[in-house]
């Protein structure tokens, strides 16, 4: 008698997100901060595709102005890839190895979660980003 097994998944399908979000904040998001300056968030732009690509935009700014210092600001830049289980995505930018940050899904927004090592940052930051349209 032979007995013939399939191979099967317990795992359901995750269906990718091919959306938009993006948000500004006013007063600006403090990312990180020391005695003398605020790291600081004002928009976030992101676009994921339904393939797992990603496309994401920040304005950050370093505002040292407390202690007789500059200010400066920048757009970062970053694409690469996600991956999703269950609510939870994992992004990886292009030419790196590992995941840099995650973003938990919710009604209407996407929680990125920035991690310790990314824009120099000392610990997690969550950060709210509006779900701008989904295609």
């Amino acid at each position: 008698m032979a007995l013939a097994l399939g191979a099967c998944s317990t795992e359901p399908s995750e269906r990718l997100i091919r959306a938009l979000y993006a948000d500004g904040y006013d007063p600006p998001l403090v990312l990180s901060a020391t005695l003398t300056c605020d790291h600081t968030l004002t928009h976030v732009l992101l676009e994921l595709d339904d393939e797992g690509s990603f496309e994401l935009s920040t304005n950050v700014q370093d505002d040292c102005t407390r202690a007789g210092g500059g200010f400066d600001g920048a757009e970062v830049f970053r694409i690469g890839s996600y991956t999703r289980l269950g609510p939870t995505l994992s992004f990886t930018s292009e030419g790196r190895p590992a995941p840099e940050f995650t973003g938990r899904l919710e009604p209407g927004r996407l929680v990125l979660v920035f991690t310790p090592g990314l824009d120099s940052l000392a610990s997690d930051v969550e950060v709210p980003v509006k779900q701008s349209q989904e295609f």
